[in-house]
């Protein structure tokens, strides 16, 4: 059997949950904004919608130990 690292595993999950979410058309523009911004470097980071869906909330996995320090913010534009 193959191990998967929970962190990994956890990421992967949120990704999925998070394009389904997309396909039932729940998503909105800003969300995907700070999807997109949050997956890219530095962070790497996986975001995904939370709540009643309209883009009014997401939620970001921050692993123990990532680089990312934890008063920095993603500006989107």
């Amino acid at each position: 059997a193959h191990y998967v690292p929970d962190e990994l595993l956890f990421q992967a999950l949120i990704d999925e949950n998070h394009a389904h979410l997309v396909s039932m058309g729940v998503s909105h523009p800003s969300l995907e904004a700070i999807r997109a911004k949050t997956a890219d470097a530095p962070f790497s980071l996986s975001t995904k919608l939370t709540g009643a869906g309209g883009g009014g909330c997401a939620v970001t996995l921050v692993p123990d130990g990532s680089l990312v320090h934890p008063h920095e913010r993603a500006t989107i534009t």
